[in-house]
This record gives C-alpha cells, structure tokens and sequence, in this order.
C-alpha cells in the first residue's frame, strides 16, 4: 500500500505519515461496556473516560433473567443502545442518553427468541443519519425496529428463505453509508 492510495480516497480518523503508511488520527475519548450479572434482570454498564471506568450503572429491568447482553454506540448522538435477551425469550433495546445519563425509551423487538442462549439479536447504527437498527431471530424469519433518535418504528419483518429457526444474527454498518449488512445462521437441525 502506498500513501497515494490513501490520498486519493476520504480517510475517516485516519492520517497518512512517514513513507507508505497510515495510522490512526483520534484519541479515543469513552467506552461503554454492558453486562448481564447473575440472576438478575436489570443489565449493568460501566463507562471508561480514557483513564479509569466509572461506577457501575443501572439500566431498565428487562423482566427476567438475561441470558444475552450487546450494546453498540450512536455515531451522531451522544446515546448507547443495549439489547438484550431474557430467558423468556424477550429480545428488547433500550437506549442510554449520555446528556442526560438516563436509560429509556425501551422497545420489545420479538417475544418469541428462538434459542435464548445464541446470538438472536443484535443492532446496529446507520453512519449518516445515525438511525439505529435492532433486528432479532423470530422462527424462519427476521423482525426488526428502528430508532430514530426520538422514537421507535412498528415492527416488520424480514423473509430469510432459510428452512430451519434463525439461530444467529450479525449486522455490520458501512462506515460511509446508511447501509446495514446482515448476516444470519439457521439452527443446525435445519439444513
């Protein structure tokens, strides 16, 4: 790779130097951790300042037992969003406000996790407008919600042409677009 190369396309928090080279350009300001702690049904966080984590935090109960916690940041807002899987099979995302240091505006994305121990949901945030995405595993198909910043879409769902249950489900955001890639598992007994 040359710094040519680099020169001629849009670099994101990212800097040429030296001879053929490149590097990172930002200084990592924050970090936000969830986690699920025994039994209990209220998810945790900490923050990291760039020296030390903060003290834990609460989020909003999710009803029962957590057996899946993800948590993703808001590119255009100062918000984290977690999503979470409960042992009743509730996928929900709730969203944390880093003005106001508050959890809230709570969505239900699916009630019927096909397995409560796998990766039946995730989320992500579109680049440019900053628009979130939960999507979560609901029998042979997909459901998912957007969040706008100020509130949350119906559900609708998304035909997988798969033959058994949705089992696993990733989403990745394209870095200079809108665009949100999925990809999906079916569970092993179906093919």
């Amino acid at each position: 790779t040359t710094d040519e190369q680099f020169d001629t396309d849009t670099l994101t928090d990212t800097e040429t130097y030296g001879s053929d080279a490149v590097r990172i350009s930002t200084i990592i300001r924050e970090a936000f951790a969830a986690y699920a702690e025994g039994t209990t049904q209220v998810p945790r966080f900490k923050i990291w300042n760039g020296t030390a984590w903060g003290t834990e935090g609460s989020c909003v109960t999710t009803g029962n037992v957590i057996r899946f916690v993800e948590a993703a940041p808001a590119p255009t807002r100062d918000e984290y969003a977690v999503a979470t899987i409960n042992a009743s099979a509730d996928a929900d995302v709730q969203i944390y406000n880093g003005t106001t240091d508050t959890f809230g505006n709570i969505a239900e994305i699916d009630d019927t996790i096909s397995d409560i121990l796998s990766h039946g949901i995730d989320i992500a945030y579109e680049s440019d407008s900053g628009d979130l995405m939960a999507v979560s595993c609901d029998g042979t198909e997909a459901v998912y919600r957007v969040w706008n910043g100020t509130s949350w879409s119906a559900t609708s769902s998304i035909s997988l042409v798969i033959t058994g249950n949705c089992e696993w489900i990733r989403l990745a955001s394209d870095p200079s677009t809108d665009e949100i890639v999925m990809v999906v598992r079916n569970d092993i007994t179906g093919g």
